[in-house]
């Protein structure tokens, strides 16, 4: 899988962790939007591309790890938070 659809994952109050595989290229708009118990997330190198919205409303997220990459700063993960 090279992408995280728009909303693939909004609304998963059950979702405590993500740990996405290398070879996912883009998370698109609000894919876990809404998460309410997520707390951890692991997001690989290969990701070039996060959409608006991925992570807010996710109020438990105590970890975000962004692997070094070409494309993604951790500044671009939090602006997601909001």
């Amino acid at each position: 899988m090279k992408s995280i659809g728009d909303n693939a994952f909004s609304s998963c109050y059950s979702l405590c962790s993500v740990q996405l595989e290398e070879g996912v290229e883009n998370i698109e708009d609000a894919a876990f939007n809404g998460c309410e118990q997520l707390e951890s997330i692991l997001i690989p190198a290969s990701v070039s591309y996060i959409g608006g919205g991925v992570f807010s409303d996710c109020k438990a997220i105590a970890s975000i790890d962004v692997a070094v990459g070409d494309a993604v700063e951790a500044g671009a993960v939090l602006a997601t938070l909001n």
